[in-house]
C-alpha cells in the first residue's frame, strides 16, 4: 500500500496539465475545456495518478459515451440534414462562410464560436447573402439603375465561391 502511495506521488500530474487531445475516431464529440465535466475528469486522473495516455483514454471513453447518447445522436442526425439542404458543396460554403467571418472579427478565439451557429441551410445562406452585399455596397435605391457589368441575384446565387471572389474583385469599386 505505501508502495503503491510512493508510485502515484512519483507519477504525480497536476489536473491542468492534462492535455485535451482528439478521440481517436474523428466522428465522435472533441473535449471542451470550457465544460465543467473536463474539469472533473481532470481532478478523477490526477487524482488516481493517471499518465496523459490514460487520460487521453478516459478523455476517448467519455466522448463515445456522449456519442452514444440518443440526445447526441439527434442533435448529430439534424446537422447532417441541414448539411445536405447545402448541396454537395456544403462544407465548403460553411468553411467559406466561417473564413469571412474570421476576416471580419480578425480574432480566432471570438470567431471560433460562430463555427457552432453555422449549423443551418438558412443561416449559411444568410450569412453568404451579407458576405455578397458586403463586397458589392449598398442596394441600389429605387429609381436608379445598376451599374453596366453587373449580374442579376439569381445568376450571383448560381454562381460558385470562387467565381463569386472573381466577380467581387472585378467589379470592386463599381458604385
Amino acid at each position: 500500500m505505501v508502495a503503491d502511495k510512493a508510485a502515484r506521488q512519483v507519477g504525480h500530474v497536476a489536473a491542468d496539465a492534462y492535455k485535451l487531445e482528439p478521440p481517436s475516431d474523428p466522428k465522435l464529440p472533441v473535449a471542451d475545456a470550457s465544460n465543467p465535466m473536463v474539469s472533473e475528469l481532470r481532478a478523477l486522473a490526477s487524482g488516481a495518478g493517471l499518465t496523459q495516455v490514460q487520460f487521453s483514454k478516459l478523455l476517448d471513453l467519455n466522448s463515445r459515451a456522449i456519442a452514444a447518447h440518443p440526445l447526441f445522436m439527434n442533435i448529430e442526425n439534424a446537422k447532417a440534414a441541414k448539411l445536405a439542404k447545402l448541396g454537395s458543396a456544403g462544407t465548403a460554403r460553411i468553411d467559406a462562410v466561417f473564413d469571412w467571418i474570421q476576416g471580419m472579427i480578425g480574432n480566432p478565439r471570438q470567431a471560433a464560436s460562430f463555427r457552432h451557429v453555422l449549423l443551418s441551410s438558412d443561416i449559411v445562406q444568410g450569412f453568404e447573402t451579407l458576405i455578397k452585399k458586403s463586397i458589392l455596397g449598398p442596394p441600389v435605391a429605387a429609381g436608379r439603375q445598376e451599374p453596366t457589368g453587373t449580374v442579376s441575384d439569381a445568376e450571383y446565387a448560381a454562381m460558385s465561391y470562387g467565381a463569386k471572389l472573381n466577380y467581387a474583385r472585378a467589379h470592386q469599386g463599381a458604385r
